[in-house]
């Protein structure tokens, strides 16, 4: 009965909408990432790490009927994201003012590329198995992610030393053992959780970026990311609703609590 149920989920995928779906979901997550690794060109490490925490207000808008909490938390996230750009785009700074304001819109633009295709992962994790959707979106992804890199940055592919091939390398793992985690957590919660659980990894950001390149945050950054964290704790103490493609509700706590 399970292999029957299978092998009707891949039909579907083949002869259906969902397979366009996905595909065009490989692209969403691939530029996603195209645009917040670029980001790192302009902009320093802290600031980019602030910008994509908009992932959590991105999500919470396109998949979920939020209420007054939920547009406070979205406001205390924007004021956040507004006072890094106002105090971070100074004369002082090293970067000039148009490099550092590019990056900070490749990561905001990333952000919502990437709010995006989580959610159009939750809707479609309706119709196919975690299993079957991680197979197509990786076989796209890869088409389309091998042909980009090719026609943008050939050159530096072809000069390419060994030390970077070997970080290249442990990021593409890092990046394998996370999408192959991802399709699980959002079939058990929904994309808005998953972006929240992923703000942890902002603050280890942060502590590595001190530590390896001996820099010192300012203290505006911990004001930001306050405020940043302010509205996200919203989220976490009101439980949103969000819809499947039939028109059942769905509803999530948030919370260290568990549901009853």
């Amino acid at each position: 009965m399970n292999t029957l149920m299978q092998d009707s989920n891949i039909k579907k995928v083949v002869t259906g909408k969902i397979l366009a779906l996905i595909i065009l979901n490989a692209i969403i997550d691939l530029e996603a990432n195209f645009l917040i690794v670029t980001s790192f060109e302009y902009a320093s490490v802290t600031s980019i790490v602030l910008a994509n925490s908009m992932t959590v207000p991105f999500a919470m808008i396109m998949s979920t009927k939020y209420r007054k909490q939920h547009f406070i938390g979205v406001i205390f996230c924007l004021l956040g994201l507004i006072f890094l750009i106002v105090q971070t785009n100074q004369p002082a700074n090293d970067l000039q003012s148009s490099s550092y304001m590019k990056g900070m819109l490749l990561a905001v633009g990333g952000a919502f590329l990437y709010a995006l295709a989580n959610t159009v992962q939750e809707y479609l994790l309706n119709y196919v198995g975690s299993y079957e959707y991680l197979g197509l979106l990786s076989a796209f992804g890869l088409i389309f992610g091998i042909s980009q890199s090719f026609a943008l940055e050939y050159h530096k592919i072809t000069q390419m030393d060994s030390s970077n091939a070997t970080f290249l390398a442990f990021y593409a793992l890092a990046i394998f053992v996370f999408y192959s985690l991802v399709p699980f957590v959002i079939l058990h919660t929904s994309a808005t959780a998953l972006n929240l659980s992923l703000l942890t990894t902002y603050i280890y950001t942060l502590i590595g970026y001190m530590i390896l390149f001996n820099q010192k945050l300012e203290y505006w950054y911990f004001g930001s990311f306050s405020l940043v964290l302010a509205g996200l704790a919203l989220f976490y103490l009101t439980p949103e609703q969000t819809f499947d493609i039939k028109g059942e509700s769905k509803n999530y706590a948030i919370n260290i609590q568990s549901e009853k």
